[in-house]
């Protein structure tokens, strides 16, 4: 395989940290990288899309003397556009790629997010919406957080980031298979052919995540022990999270507190122990003919090394 190229976004806009920080360590891998990122942060936006409103696409050479580069490696080339992760994502695959000749990526990572994606969260997550509208074009992805708001460096989630990418680079098609979606809605196994007698196999699996139809949620916690583990989405719940003052008639949306149900296999378990959770989840919404159904993601979630197994 000849050095891949990664597309990079996040919500949290194309000046943040762990965005930086994430190309920092991706080029120094010794891939490449393209950066198309919202101009300011976005997070909490899902995959909200600015339809019908005029969107500025800027270089951002400036950005480089922020990065830590192997010199011997390729330069990253960074872009800003001045609306959400969805939209960074449907310009940079559905045409502002081929109109700048940037090289064709193998991958999309979106992140490093600053806090958690857990649970409900991905519902919310402008970071997860950027890996999964990646994936709806056909273009497999990953979605990455550090799982806390505090100021803290973001080099052990990028060192988790990095050997996450290394295990689906290893057998990933160097020239995405499904881009653009060429042979539409073709039909993978379903939970109903299963109990008519059908099994889910490793290939079945890598051609879903090949495809997009699976993608891939990494979140590590601030004090990671090195140690993997892989999940299903838990309970998180958020209690007082409106906030109104009579007085000036303002509301506020933030919660005062967060509670997890201790799920087995779920993502808040592996965090609290110290592990990195991987969580593969479906693309597609449940009745879409393409999803994946939840017999083949109870299949994806069996691992090796705290890995998945098809990995």
């Amino acid at each position: 395989m000849n050095r891949p190229w990664i597309l990079v976004s996040n919500d949290d806009g194309i000046e943040a940290q762990g965005l930086l920080t994430l190309v920092s360590y991706i080029q120094r891998r010794g891939w490449g990288v393209i950066v198309y990122a919202p101009a300011s942060e976005c997070s909490a936006t899902s995959m909200h899309l600015s339809l019908h409103k005029n969107l500025q696409c800027h270089k951002r050479p400036d950005l480089i003397s922020r990065l830590t580069l192997d010199p011997a490696g390729p330069t990253p080339i960074l872009y800003s556009i001045d609306g959400m992760p969805s939209d960074c994502l449907i310009l940079a695959i559905d045409g502002l790629m081929e109109a700048h000749d940037d090289p064709m990526p193998t991958l999309c990572v979106s992140g490093i997010n600053r806090g958690p994606n857990m649970s409900i969260d991905i519902l919310h997550s402008g970071t997860v919406a950027a890996a999964r509208e990646s994936a709806l074009y056909g273009l497999p992805s990953i979605a990455t957080s550090l799982t806390t708001f505090d100021d803290v460096p973001f080099d052990s989630s990028a060192r988790a980031t990095i050997s996450l990418m290394e295990k689906v680079l290893d057998w990933l098609p160097e020239t995405p298979v499904a881009l653009g979606r060429p042979e539409a809605s073709r039909i993978y196994r379903t939970g109903e052919e299963m109990q008519q007698g059908f099994e889910f196999s490793l290939t079945d699996l890598r051609t879903a995540f090949s495809h997009g139809d699976i993608y891939l949620n990494l979140n590590t916690p601030p004090q990671w022990s090195g140690e993997w583990s892989t999940t299903r989405l838990g309970a998180r719940w958020y209690h007082g999270a409106s906030h109104y003052d009579e007085e000036t008639g303002i509301c506020k949306i933030g919660a005062i507190d967060i509670s997890d149900d201790p799920i087995p296999d779920g993502e808040a378990v592996a965090i609290q122990s110290g592990f990195a959770s991987i969580s593969p989840l479906a693309s597609w919404p449940q009745t879409h003919p393409l999803n994946v159904g939840d017999s083949m993601l109870k299949f994806a979630r069996k691992s090796t090394d705290g890995f998945p197994f098809w990995l």
